[in-house]
């Protein structure tokens, strides 16, 4: 219910995000789809990123984007 809900207000959460690298990438991405489904689901991926920035909270405490993984 939640992720269908959030499906519904994807492209108004990257619309209304701040200009950032991150939303510059994801865009980009999603811009760069050929089908609806793909694009979809990539522009609700892209919203679940964008949500912090939202509510300006800093994303990089949430998730790690671009830096090689770590080995255990």
């Amino acid at each position: 219910m939640v992720v269908t809900n959030l499906n519904k207000m994807a492209s108004q959460i990257v619309a209304l995000a701040p200009k950032t690298n991150l939303k510059q990438m994801c865009v980009k991405t999603i811009n760069s789809c050929l089908n609806d489904l793909e694009k979809n689901g990539l522009e609700l991926t892209a919203a679940i990123l964008l949500l912090p920035s939202l509510f300006k909270e800093d994303s990089a405490t949430l998730f790690v984007i671009d830096q090689p993984r770590q080995p255990l």
